[in-house]
């Protein structure tokens, strides 16, 4: 298995659950966390490939926008 397969099933595998694709409570929740959050999933997606990595933290901030218009 190369690396970027690895990656790709780590990141299959974290995109399940919503706040790793940036989906989180912003009323009760720190958007601070969130960046951090953003920061392994954006090395991760990196390691898988570049039109990865860009569709899926495009899609990162929309959700984190979508979450904090809610508060």
């Amino acid at each position: 298995m190369s690396k970027e397969e690895a990656y790709e099933i780590v990141f299959e595998d974290l995109k399940k659950h919503p706040i790793y694709c940036g989906s989180y409570d912003a009323k009760h929740g720190n958007e601070h966390f969130m960046y951090g959050v953003a920061n392994v999933m954006e090395y991760i997606t990196l390691n898988i490939s570049d039109e990865v990595h860009d569709e899926f933290i495009n899609k990162f901030y929309n959700n984190m926008i979508a979450a904090e218009a809610q508060r």
